[in-house]
């Protein structure tokens, strides 16, 4: 008898587990990276909310009815009423029925994981997502009002029956009066003229066209790291190359590298000899950047794949974010991983650490951001920052503030000592995706899915200049050398422009589609 109360109690916590799972997993469908919501996630919301409220109202009733049977039953101890013979029918029946909606909001549940992670898996699937088809241009007239034409009527007959008849004095007279005057002739029709109206078609301008270099990149490029010495960059694309390039020339020197599958993330160390390179293949390698050749695999396969790093000033500490949810810290200098934290429900967006490389921050997808102590691994402080997806973020020099842009289209600086908001920066019309702060921490860039690039002023919150250029969702920002700026996007183009705004300088072309 113990044993069935404990395992249907067991069932009953469970079950208002997934319940409420559920119901978390049902509003974010709704409402995940700022994308429209397809017609299999509205389905699988819709599933996910009747799991959801099954589950919970069943577990508050089967708790309800365990919680209220007699704590202490013997043989000998008379049952009546509701506590009597058949008194557990109800309950009986109750239990299979709320494990198999549990099971099915279990279902339901792990479904919706996949579905969220696709807003991103692939920052090209989520700007062929949310670009809007221009129509083709016209060849036929276009329709418009055809001219006032007043239509002219016949003019009626003058009847001619209840007119007075003259008196008749003779039968040649009467013959005459009973013969009918013959009827005037109608008016004839005018008819209305079919004068076709004059017609202006103008076409629509040629786009202009997008230069194209063999060798340069075939996919949207999602990351730019500007040399310690500001004499070269280094790119990432989802095409799953890494590429070198000369800032005076600006030019291609060479592919560096390339991953298995997207690669994601590619940063210098500070001697500017060695790089680290990330993808979706779930691998972080250290590789040198004369030849590329490997040095050191970090393999996080288990974690799924590598969204975003982050690396200290000094080269020491690193922290790698990834799709599972778990954030890991690492020691670069023993190659060795320090911590490794399940920190969010949902795939790491977003990572920083700061210079000092003692704290790091993560967001999550849902918005959440977390503040963890690199050397304990322990979870300093953690706060709903945005209402979607936390993407871009860095710490300002001092470690004190954080800047971090989101899905909500909002960037926002931060006191991490007490988690409070204390500016926001306005002007973007979708999600912003990248953040870099500029070397003397006065002036933070952004990059968003609205195809723009902006520079903003830390004190004021002012917009100081705004980059307008790319055909489609600018993925990657950096500050480069002698007032530039550098920015990259799902068009495969990157382009340098002057940090006072205005025109780009250069635009480094992708490879032809």
């Amino acid at each position: 008898m113990q044993t069935g109360r404990h395992a249907r109690g067991l069932l009953a916590i469970l079950s208002a587990a997934i319940g409420i799972g559920c119901l978390r997993a049902a509003y974010l469908m709704l409402g995940a990276a700022s994308l429209p919501a397809t017609a299999g996630d509205a389905v699988l919301a819709a599933v996910l909310a009747v799991c959801g409220i099954v589950c919970v109202l069943g577990s508050l009733l089967l708790w309800f009815r365990l919680s209220d049977r007699p704590r202490v039953e013997t043989e000998n101890t008379p049952r009546f009423g509701r506590y009597g013979a058949g008194a557990e029918g109800s309950s009986s029946r109750l239990v299979p029925a709320l494990a198999v909606m549990a099971l099915a909001g279990a279902a339901a549940l792990a479904t919706s994981e996949f579905a969220l992670l696709r807003y991103v898996e692939s920052p090209s699937t989520v700007a062929e997502t949310q670009e809007t088809e221009e129509p083709a241009p016209s060849t036929e007239p276009a329709a418009g009002p055809s001219p006032s034409v007043e239509a002219v009527a016949p003019e009626p007959a003058v009847p001619v029956s209840g007119e007075p008849k003259p008196a008749v004095t003779s039968p040649a007279a009467q013959e005459t009066a009973a013969t009918p005057p013959p009827a005037p002739p109608a008016a004839p029709e005018t008819a209305a003229p079919e004068t076709p109206p004059a017609v202006t078609t103008v076409p629509m301008p040629k786009p202009e066209a997008v230069p194209t270099q063999a060798d340069g990149h075939r996919d949207a490029v999602v990351w730019l790291s500007l040399a310690p010495d500001g004499k070269s960059f280094l790119s990432a694309s989802t095409d799953k190359t890494i590429k070198l390039w000369d800032m005076a020339g600006r030019q291609l020197i060479r592919t560096v590298a390339t991953h298995a599958d997207m690669t994601r993330v590619a940063m210098f160390l500070p001697d500017g000899g060695q790089i680290v390179t990330a993808g979706d293949d779930g691998e972080i390698v250290l590789r040198t950047l004369a030849d590329g050749a490997p040095l050191h695999v970090f393999s996080t396969k288990d974690h799924g794949g590598v969204n975003k790093i982050a690396i200290s000033a000094d080269g020491r500490r690193m922290v790698s974010g990834h799709s599972a949810g778990t954030v890991l810290l690492w020691d670069l200098e023993k190659r060795a991983a320090l911590h490794v934290e399940r920190a969010h429900g949902w795939s790491v967006a977003g990572v920083a650490i700061s210079e000092d490389g003692k704290r790091a921050l993560s967001g999550s997808i849902d918005g959440d951001l977390r503040l963890w102590d690199v050397e304990g691994g322990t979870l300093l402080r953690y706060w709903g920052g945005h209402e979607r997806g936390a993407y871009g973020m860095a710490f300002t020099h001092d470690g004190k503030q954080a800047v971090t842009g989101s899905g909500d289209r909002t960037i926002k600086l931060w006191d991490l000592e007490s988690g409070r908001e204390l500016k926001r920066f306005e002007g973007h019309s979708q999600t912003v995706y990248a953040i870099a702060l500029s070397a003397d921490g006065s002036r933070v860039l952004s990059g968003s899915l609205d195809g723009t690039a902006r520079l903003w002023d830390i004190a004021s919150g002012a917009e100081l200049a705004l980059y307008v250029g790319h055909s489609g969702p600018v993925y990657s920002v950096a500050f480069g050398p002698d007032g530039t700026i550098l920015t990259g996007g799902y068009d495969r183009t990157i382009r340098i422009w002057p940090e006072a705004g205005g025109g780009a300088l250069s635009v480094l072309a992708g490879s032809p589609e």
